[in-house]
């Protein structure tokens, strides 16, 4: 309930239906529905893959005095999924009582491999630099992001009428083209119909203390997924990229970046209840 109402059943059934390959659940620090989420696509011939959202103190030298930022972690092999079973236990563990559970960033060294990571849109550091027009900054922590993921950082790109979002999206796209760096095109989504979106509106007032009449408050988008199709291809020159998807659990990989500059692909972002805040990240189809 802290960010939407989907159980792994909807998912699997859901992305079953769209012809999903497959489905990648991230926990808000965490893998609470690891287990549930797995088995639920499975049954459906979706292919889970396992990740989390991992909160990710600013490193100091980059101005991050009390900044905690988001990374979207995906496990492409049992590496990685170690590796990420590692990270949340150590944002839970290893850090003071007081605050929010989170990770130092130099804890990611030595726990990157066989994780896929991508920049998580406005809550990540990389949107919300350039957002306020930190540029060197930016650049230093995409180096950081880069030297850490190798070959498996993808930035993220989102189309939600969100302020900083708007404001990074040309920074972002000019950063993957001078780096060669794919670009994925991204939408939260929180549950599986439309005609759930005020009972999800209703739901976050509850979830943040927050009433229906405040103008201050988090609220439900509506974005339909032909919107989502159309503003991923309208990155133009940029063309799709195919993903292969291994037979193997917990794992995926793409193919190799088009010389011409990067590319973009679409992903459905679905948020859904929870012990944890959860989203799930689905590969669309062309």
């Amino acid at each position: 309930m802290l960010e939407g109402a989907m159980e792994p059943k909807t998912i699997a059934e859901r992305v079953a239906k769209l012809g999903f390959p497959a489905v990648a659940l991230t926990d808000r620090n965490g893998l609470y529905g690891a287990m549930a989420f797995s088995e639920a696509c499975m049954a459906k011939g979706v292919q889970p893959i396992v990740g989390a959202m991992l909160g990710v103190a600013r490193p100091g030298e980059i101005g991050g005095e009390a900044a905690i930022d988001w990374l979207a972690l995906l496990a492409k092999d049992e590496q990685g999924y170690a590796n990420l079973c590692k990270l949340v236990s150590q944002a839970h563990l290893d850090r003071p009582v007081e605050q929010e559970p989170h990770v130092e960033f130099p804890r990611l060294e030595g726990l990157s491999d066989g994780l896929i990571a991508m920049t998580a849109e406005s809550e990540g550091a990389l949107v919300r630099l350039i957002a306020d027009g930190q540029q060197l900054k930016a650049e230093a922590y995409l180096d950081q992001l880069e030297r850490l993921f190798p070959d498996r950082l993808y930035i993220e790109l989102s189309r939600r009428n969100d302020a900083v979002e708007d404001a990074a999206e040309t920074g972002l796209i000019d950063l993957a083209y001078a780096r060669h760096l794919p670009l994925v095109g991204t939408n939260p989504a929180a549950y599986a119909d439309p005609s759930f979106h005020a009972a999800h509106d209703a739901m976050l007032c509850i979830a943040n203390s927050a009433y229906v009449e405040s103008a201050e408050r988090v609220t439900s988008s509506l974005t339909p997924g032909s919107r989502i199709r159309q503003q991923c291809r309208s990155f133009s020159p940029i063309s799709p990229k195919r993903w292969r998807i291994r037979s193997s659990s917990h794992s995926a990989v793409r193919s190799p970046r088009p010389s011409e500059g990067p590319s973009c692909r679409g992903l459905v972002r679905m948020r859904m209840k929870s012990s944890g805040a959860m989203h799930v990240r689905g590969l669309m189809r062309d």
